[in-house]
């Protein structure tokens, strides 16, 4: 499995962003979690089996609500715990 620590910046809190990034996953198969951070940015853990969902899944992530000034995805160890995609606390 394929997976990536992704971080969006801008003004993506309190617009509906992480229930945004919930329905692109579902769509997509991707499973993780997504969370607002206390510093006003909006992380998450996304994975799949196929490499080119996931690159089409951060292009998607560009076009969510509210205002996005970068997404930064960074390869992650795969989270083997995940079974779905969770809209997790702010952390």
């Amino acid at each position: 499995m394929n997976c990536v620590r992704i971080k969006i910046t801008g003004s993506v809190q309190g617009v509906g962003f992480r229930q945004f990034v919930l329905m692109s996953a579902t769509l997509m198969g991707v499973v993780g979690e997504v969370w607002n951070t206390r510093e006003g940015t909006v992380e998450l853990i996304a994975c799949h089996d196929e490499q080119s969902v996931l690159e089409r899944f951060v292009q998607d992530l560009r076009r969510g609500p509210g205002r996005v000034d970068s997404v930064t995805a960074v390869p992650e160890e795969p989270a083997a715990c995940y079974d779905r995609f969770l809209v997790g606390a702010t952390k």
